[in-house]
């Protein structure tokens, strides 16, 4: 069989591309030597936090694949989703921690020595 696509590698990133190609009626072939996230991506925890910081690009992208992925977990899998929330606690190399206030789009409160994000998974 010819596939449309072939997607090296099956953790999140080569799932996720795999989904979305076979949710536009494309055929795909997913190629992995071990099990689905089996190496960084089943490490990972599954968490879903945002990203701090004062701007850019990377933060910028990371909190929107934040947002996107916690839309889509809530659409089609909201009984697997827990968001207890995240705090991210100012470590000692932080500078300026606690003016960051006016760069998080993200719904948060301010607790002591951090920030208390809701929407984490």
């Amino acid at each position: 069989m010819i596939y449309d696509f072939v997607v090296v590698g099956a953790g999140i990133a080569g799932c996720s591309v795999a989904h979305f190609l076979k949710e536009k009626k494309q055929s795909v072939a997913l190629l992995d030597n071990d099990t689905l996230c089996n190496g960084a991506s089943g490490a990972a925890g599954a968490f879903l936090s945002p990203m701090m910081g004062k701007g850019g690009h990377v933060k910028d992208l990371t909190n929107k694949a934040f947002t996107f992925t916690l839309d889509y977990y809530k659409q089609h899998f909201p009984d697997l989703l827990v968001q207890n929330g995240l705090l991210r606690l100012e470590k000692k190399v932080d500078k300026d921690f606690d003016n960051l206030d006016r760069y998080i789009e993200l719904t948060y409160e301010k607790r002591e020595g951090g920030y208390f994000f809701p929407d984490g998974a």
